[in-house]
């Protein structure tokens, strides 16, 4: 029954059923698999249609995920069987577990005022702009009968100051974690 490779071959259905360790009805519905890619008639490679049902007949990893999935889509989810009081007493609990939750987070300096954080940071833009506004004006003074190179290098010393202190400002906050602004801004 070896071939001179020193494979193992299976003549028949129920010889290869039995090698491979499944009912002949199973190996039977092998052959008429639309993937099946040997010969409807013997000899088979037994180590091969083991590889092949392996790789082709494998369970679908998120099958189970996708059934569930379908099935919350349908309104049939897990808590699909539940009667009207008993969904709205989970939905309770679940907005209750949600509230606490938010509640420690807030406790914890881990949350903050949206409305708040984007009115500081707006004002900081807006001091910012003006400083860069005023900066012709400021400098013509110094800057009069300089070359280009100059008032280009002075421009650009005086512009890179105003950024890296308004920079120092918005890291005081993160670095400092004043107001707990580290979870925030990571998410």
């Amino acid at each position: 029954m070896a071939s001179g490779k020193g494979s193992v071959e299976a003549k028949t259905i129920r010889s290869l059923a039995r090698r491979v360790g499944r009912a002949e009805s199973t190996v039977r519905k092998w052959l008429r698999h639309e993937a099946w890619a040997f010969s409807l008639q013997g000899p088979w490679d037994v180590e091969k249609v083991k590889a092949w049902a392996e790789i082709q007949l494998k369970r679908d990893p998120g099958a189970a995920y996708k059934a569930k999935a379908k099935a919350a889509d349908e309104g049939r989810g897990e808590f699909g069987g539940l009667g009207p009081a008993a969904k709205a007493k989970l939905q309770y609990t679940i907005e209750r577990a949600l509230a606490v939750r938010q509640r420690r987070r807030r406790e914890a300096g881990q949350l903050h005022d949206v409305r708040e954080c984007q009115h500081r940071r707006l004002a900081q833009i807006h001091a910012l702009k003006g400083r860069l506004l005023e900066l012709p004006r400021v400098m013509a003074n110094t800057l009069a009968g300089a070359d280009a190179e100059t008032v280009e290098r002075e421009l650009a010393r005086e512009i890179h100051g105003m950024l890296l202190e308004f920079a120092g400002e918005v890291g005081k906050t993160i670095d400092g974690d004043e107001e707990g602004e580290n979870e925030r801004i990571a998410r």
